[in-house]
């Protein structure tokens, strides 16, 4: 199938079918998505099929830095963290969005990742790493202090911020990242681009809808 040629703004981001046939391909069609979504399932089974119509789709987004506003709603289902919850921290929020929404999230996620250096001591969202490796580390060097002669003291500060992701601004992210002079020499992409897609056009106005024992509330809009 031919599709008009997508203008592009010097070396933006452009992805491959065969990316997005894979990434199509390895849909968790178990996990639930938005209620008007079509069935996950459909893009799995069928992904070569649709990886050329989706990666025109995706390669238009990266282009122009307009994300679709349908793909910016939530349905978000509270689950219980306590078997009696009594307050709102004792529910886990869930987000259900549309599933090739996902599909974009990950290419941008990819690129970026690829960009950023790699802190030797983050554990927390990184892949193959956990808080057991970060405990593993921390016995590691408790030890290793204690075994050291000249060690006059061994002390340790832990602080836990609470929802510490939901406080996360997204703007002062790609303020950090701009800051960090993030290398776009690679070619494939740049950055500035990705960082109106995902800090402007996808955040900037997102709507949920909370859903508890099939009863909606209504839109609540988001503002970043």
């Amino acid at each position: 199938m031919e599709f008009p040629e997508i203008p592009t703004a010097g070396n933006s981001i452009t992805v491959n079918e065969l990316e997005i046939y894979h990434l199509l391909n390895d849909i968790n069609t178990h996990k639930a998505n938005h209620s008007a979504d079509f069935p996950s399932w459909i893009s799995k089974n069928n992904s070569h099929l649709l990886a050329s119509p989706v990666t025109y789709i995706v390669n238009n987004i990266l282009s122009s830095g307009h994300y679709p506003s349908r793909w910016k709603t939530a349905e978000i289902k509270p689950l219980n963290k306590i078997p009696n919850p009594v307050k709102y921290k004792d529910m886990r929020p869930i987000s259900l969005l549309y599933h090739l929404g996902k599909v974009v999230e990950k290419v941008i996620s990819r690129h970026l990742k690829a960009e950023l250096p790699t802190l030797s001591h983050q554990y927390a969202y990184t892949r193959a790493l956990s808080t057991t490796d970060a405990l593993v580390k921390f016995v590691s060097d408790t030890v290793t202090a204690l075994d050291d002669k000249t060690v006059v003291a061994n002390q340790a500060l832990m602080l836990d911020f609470s929802k510490a992701f939901d406080r996360m601004c997204p703007k002062l992210a790609i303020q950090k990242m701009l800051a960090m002079n993030v290398n776009t020499s690679v070619g494939l992409s740049s950055l500035s681009e990705v960082f109106y897609l995902a800090g402007h056009s996808v955040l900037d106005t997102v709507v949920s809808t909370v859903i508890i024992n099939h009863a909606s509330s209504a839109c609540l809009r988001g503002q970043y």
